[in-house]
């Protein structure tokens, strides 16, 4: 007995010993070491004893999830100031307060859509309440709903019961599932039941209807201070980099900061305290003074570094409402850019009318015709969402009745069906209209760029220059000409890793793609300045003789391959990468390029499109999500939608695998606003190739 004891003892210990090895608090920043979207299947429904409401049951699964708990001590959250105003003694060491105390999880973002025999594709509204849907054994739920609350006598929408929801609850879109409780692995979950209000839809049959379930990958970011800037200062030997209206940079009017200079690198209109060094603390989400001197203030170094100045500066001020989500409160984040699967399965709910609105060749062009990368300098990009089925653009036909009499009829467009080979790989050529409607179409919202330093940083103290994994340097990067190799390309194992041994990429961008030959003939530092904009022609001859790594599976167009091996020294490897692809088993926040809450490709890969504080037109934004349709939720105000202010409305924030030159990497910064958007609105840019989508939604409260 006695020994049976030591024995059981000794295997606790042992297994205590390997638990405590890997840290909980690192659990957010792995993965399965390949593509890992949600799975569902299973779909099914079945009637409710209530009337008008029905069942919808499926599977739920994905290989890698986790929850957990840790503690952020005093010091690493805390700042001190350099501003006299905090020149204190209090102000200047610990206060001995307790440790901040954080949760985190990763989530799916769940929402059904359906459609009657000849109908279109609708969303489903969905019971507001969590305990009328069931989860199994070791899974939570919370509703996601609208934000238009009932009343009585005025439902949302207007033909939902209000016996069904009850005054003060609101249209239900989604739900979030994720676990309940610490742990990580991975789900697979049987038998979920969502509560569809079918009547509240105008479906009498809901066994005739076909359903689809959709599911996104997302990551809970608490509730929390955090800080804004990286407290970056300006470095005095700093080279100037050239005039962008001069010759050979396409005369943009681009401000100047000085005599044929217009900025430095170090300096990208990083937030900051008022007018000094430090970084900005975010403490609620009350009105936020933009501008001014005051250290309460969250300046921008007066738009040094920004190819648009903003409309505030140390002299000049503006309010950003309270309305403006500024990442205080607790929100989810989409954990990944949006893949090439999940933008075709947008499109495959879309109208015909709708469907041009998101793909550059009409619906009804041939089979195989490219949507989002059809020619011009864009051919040599990767982006296989293509046509399966071609639309039909239908017009009034005459026809004769049976009577003799010659009437006209109208026929309904018949949309087309898209397919992609590459579903895994995140999805470029991404616009604005793409990400207002897709928001819409998803009940969520797009991410400010409050909310995007927050979901990179969490609460700790910022570091000056830092990337989204918290470190200055990009991984390998200080080391020249160093070779990687592309593997698996196109499979759900796709991977980078050093030639020279090891998993020791963590950033996409072309330090890892390899750097093309330019047309310009510039140096770096000055090409790198002209490519802000628009990125650089590449050089479509045989300059340096490089052999195409990747080749062309569509005439024409130069496209992702399936060698095994393929390293940057040999070819110009255009990105993005797929999803997930530098998180494994063994991966590090900094190996995986992980932010602090394990969201993942926040620095690098493709673009971020925020909401920015810088212009009247972003801070109208109200916060507001999705209604399940595609198109704006109606408190982001006509301007956020209106493609004469999108490019004001919107900016870039993380960097693409675009970037590229030893002073470009450094727009992958967690604080770096240099860019935006210049190909927003309605029209499909050709240097948005590397630019992305990721969504938000406000958490359940």
């Amino acid at each position: 007995m006695k020994n049976a004891l030591l024995m059981s003892i000794g295997l606790w210990l042992v297994a205590f010993s390997a638990h405590a090895a890997e840290k909980p608090a690192d659990w957010r920043f792995k993965g399965s070491g390949k593509a890992d979207p949600i799975r569902i299947g299973n779909v099914r429904v079945t009637n409710s004893p209530t009337a008008g409401q029905s069942a919808i049951a499926f599977d739920l699964a994905w290989d890698y999830s986790w929850r957990e708990a840790w503690e952020v001590p005093e010091q690493e959250s805390a700042l001190f100031y350099s501003h006299e105003m905090y020149n204190r003694a209090q102000d200047q060491k610990w206060g001995g307060k307790p440790p901040l105390k954080l949760e985190n999880w990763d989530a799916a973002w769940v929402f059904v859509k359906f459609r009657v025999p000849g109908g279109l594709w609708r969303h489903a509204t969905l019971s507001p309440l969590a305990s009328d849907h069931g989860t199994p054994a070791g899974a939570a739920l919370d509703v996601g709903l609208d934000d238009n609350p009932v009343s009585d006598g005025n439902a949302s929408p207007a033909s939902l019961p209000q016996a069904a929801l009850g005054a003060g609850a609101g249209r239900g879109l989604g739900v979030f599932v994720y676990r309940d409780s610490i742990g990580k692995g991975t789900n697979d979950w049987k038998g979920l039941e969502l509560r569809w209000l079918n009547g509240a839809d105008g479906v009498s049959d809901p066994a005739a209807a076909e359903i689809r379930v959709f599911g996104l990958k997302m990551v809970y970011v608490p509730r929390g201070a955090f800080w804004a800037g990286d407290g970056a200062v300006p470095n005095p030997g700093a080279k100037f980099l050239p005039d962008p209206t001069g010759p050979g940079f396409g005369g943009e009017q681009w401000p100047l900061r000085g005599t044929g200079a217009w900025r430095t690198w170090d300096i990208c209109a990083q937030f900051q305290a008022g007018d000094t060094s430090d970084p900005l603390r975010i403490q609620s989400e009350d009105v936020l003074t933009l501008g001014g001197t005051g250290v309460a203030n969250l300046g921008n170094h007066n738009s040094w570094g920004l190819q648009l100045s903003e409309d505030f500066s140390s002299w000049v001020t503006q309010q950003l409402p309270a309305k403006f989500p500024k990442g205080f409160a607790a929100f989810y984040c989409m954990r990944t850019e949006l893949t090439e699967g999940q933008y075709v399965d947008f499109l495959n709910t879309l109208a015909y009318e709708q469907q041009k609105k998101h793909t550059t060749p009409p619906p009804d062009s041939p089979v195989g015709t490219r949507c989002l990368c059809n020619g011009g300098r864009m051919k040599r990009c990767r982006n296989s969402i293509s046509i399966a089925v071609p639309g039909i653009q239908r017009v009034e036909e005459r026809v004769t009745r049976s009577d003799g009499v010659v009437a006209s009829v109208s026929r309904p467009n018949m949309p087309a069906v898209y397919k992609t080979d590459a579903p895994h790989a995140a999805c470029g050529h991404i616009i604005t209209l793409d990400v207002i409607d897709y928001a819409g179409w998803a009940g969520l919202r797009p991410m400010t760029e409050l909310e995007y330093e927050k979901a990179c940083r969490g609460p700790v103290r910022p570091v000056p220059d830092e990337y989204a994994w918290g470190g200055k340097g990009i991984a390998n990067d200080s080391e020249a000409a160093v070779l990687y190799e592309a593997r698996n390309v196109g499979k759900p194992d796709e991977r980078f890793v050093s030639a020279r041994g090891g998993d020791s990429c963590n950033a996409v961008w072309w330090g890892t793609l390899g750097r093309p030959t330019r047309r310009t003939g510039l140096s770096d530092a000055d090409a790198a300045a002209a490519s802000l904009q628009a990125e650089p022609e590449l050089d479509d001859g045989k300059a340096g003789e490089k052999p195409a790594a990747l080749r062309e599976d569509y005439p024409g167009d130069e496209e992702i391959g399936q060698e095994s091996t393929q390293t940057n020294q040999a070819a110009e490897f255009f990105g993005p990468l797929r999803a997930e692809v530098f998180a494994g088993p063994h991966s590090t926040r900094t190996s995986s390029g992980a932010s602090y809450w394990g969201i993942l490709e926040m620095s690098g890969n493709l673009w971020e499109q925020t909401i920015t504080v810088g212009s009247k037109a972003g801070r109208r934004f109200d916060g507001t999500h999705g209604r399940g349709v595609p198109e704006p939720s109606p408190g982001w105000r006509p301007a956020v939608g209106d493609s004469s202010s999108n490019v004001r409305a919107f900016r870039l924030r993380g960097g693409g695998f675009g970037s590229w030159g030893d002073k470009q990497k450094e727009q992958l910064r967690t604080s770096d606003r240099a860019a935006y958007f210049g190909g927003g609105g309605n029209g499909r840019a050709e240097g948005g190739k590397t630019v992305g989508l990721r969504c938000v939604r406000t958490a359940p409260q």
